[in-house]
């Protein structure tokens, strides 16, 4: 029925099909007569060369590719229009019309006329640039992972969930004593010391309970010297998200431990220093005011007591407790007979009293400190209401540790003797810091002063 169709039609009604259906495939199709000259292109011809088929008729490959490209084609040509064999090859091409390189696989073979004489030859070239610009093979990948993990930096294994080695580089070896080839398949507790190998465990485990990447800080013994190493255990999970393997890179951070550890000494050093210096400077001021010995002191560790119940951070407790042994050394600056006066202070006497807050400042601003000690200093007798001096600052304007330090000065002050009064006592002293608690008082340090003195275990700070 088919022969019958096909003898029914019209040749050029067949041609004209043919065509079509060719300017359909993604392939490159081609005739050329004996001589290299195209005879039909089909249309991705047409597209690559940038020209109509009309245009294209009659030229060689001369006019379409670079000489050294075209001269390679032609060769090929000639290998299957005078040898008369099939040709399968790769082949490479430079279009003149864009000056892109791409790259095809070619099938040619010779095209015979009745007499089965070769009148020239029929092709199909696919376009296979993608193919060989993609990523790496599978290979070539492993190859590089090979070399990546080969020359780390980082000492690298791969653990099964059971806990057998599948893989182990060479530092990860020297960084446990491995021998080379010892210890794929086998577990921590078949290389380490039992103490070693269940931490190791315990680490996987870990990561297996939770499927997510954990960092730990561990101390290993290399060449009987220790080391330390920051390690991340990960795991590796398969495509429906179950753990296959547990990852484990360790990187060495001795030489970083030693170094904050070195700082941590130097710094240490430095407060010890910094202490000692803002000691004498308090008993400085101490020397010259012996009505008020042990003022500074009690206030440093009161101020430091009540900011360690609002849940201060220890080391900015302790920092308060320095800046209390100097909150007065301003006073310096103000006349002996003034502090020590028995009496009541004249307007003049206490505005002179007043700057004592300045010239700490003044003093102290150079100083080199984890707090603003001069800031503090300067604002340890404002008051939320702004009824305070040096600048009558209002509430958020004051320093926090400022805050709490003009409640353990008030407080200190009520309850010792002063030249012009008796002592006053804890009791009037807690009175007052209440009444006035959120007017001249913070009120969160009024609250955790309150608590502190109503514990039982707690001693306000006596000489």
């Amino acid at each position: 029925m088919v022969d019958t169709v096909l003898k029914n039609l019209a040749l050029p009604t067949l041609l004209a099909g043919l065509k079509s259906a060719l300017d359909l495939t993604e392939d490159y199709v081609y005739l050329k007569d004996n001589q290299g000259r195209y005879l039909y292109v089909n249309q991705k011809v047409q597209i690559l060369f940038g020209r109509s088929e009309e245009q294209i008729i009659g030229l060689d490959d001369s006019h379409f590719f670079d000489l050294a490209q075209a001269r390679a084609l032609m060769d090929n040509d000639r290998l299957v229009l005078d040898a008369g064999q099939d040709l399968e090859c790769e082949e490479k091409n430079v279009v003149k019309a864009t000056g892109e390189t791409r790259y095809y696989w070619s099938v040619k073979k010779p095209l015979r006329d009745a007499q089965q004489q070769i009148i020239g030859l029929y092709g199909v070239s696919t376009d296979i640039t993608d193919q060989k610009t993609a990523k790496p093979t599978l290979q070539d990948r492993e190859s590089q992972l090979d070399a990546i993990i080969e020359h780390s930096f980082s000492a690298l294994s791969l653990k099964t969930i059971e806990g057998r080695y599948v893989l182990a580089n060479p530092l990860m070896h020297r960084l446990h004593g491995f021998s080379d080839g010892s210890v794929c398949g086998k577990t921590d507790h078949e290389l380490l010391p039992a103490h070693l190998a269940n931490r190791l465990r315990e680490h996987d485990l870990r990561v297996l309970n939770s499927l997510t990447c954990t960092s730990v800080e561990e101390q290993f013994f290399v060449k009987d010297q220790p080391r330390h190493y920051e390690s991340h255990v990960f795991p590796v999970l398969d495509a429906s998200g179950n753990p296959r393997f547990i990852g484990r890179i360790s990187i060495d951070i001795t030489e970083r431990k030693q170094n904050e550890i070195q700082s941590r000494a130097y710094v240490q050093q430095m407060e010890e220093s910094m202490r000692s210096a803002l000691q004498a400077v308090a008993n400085m001021v101490e020397a010259r005011d012996p009505y008020t010995a042990g003022h500074e002191r009690r206030v440093g560790i009161l101020a430091s007591d009540i900011a360690r119940e609002m849940g201060w951070p220890e080391k900015k407790c302790q920092d308060l407790e320095l800046i209390g042994l100097v909150h007065d050394i301003g006073k310096i600056a103000v006349p002996i007979e003034i502090l020590s006066k028995p009496g009541k202070l004249t307007p003049l006497e206490y505005d002179l009293v007043k700057l004592h807050v300045d010239k700490g400042h003044q003093i102290l601003k150079e100083m080199a400190f984890s707090l603003p000690i001069a800031q503090i200093v300067l604002q340890h007798h404002e008051r939320l209401d702004g009824s305070g001096y040096p600048y009558g600052l209002i509430g958020a304007e004051i320093l926090p540790e400022a805050k709490v330090l003009a409640v353990a000065d008030v407080v200190e002050s009520m309850a010792s003797h002063r030249p012009y009064r008796p002592a006053l006592g804890l009791t009037l002293a807690s009175r007052e810091i209440s009444a006035q608690r959120g007017r001249l008082y913070d009120e969160a340090v009024v609250d955790a002063f309150l608590r502190l003195l109503g514990r039982a275990d707690y001693r306000f700070p006596v000489d």
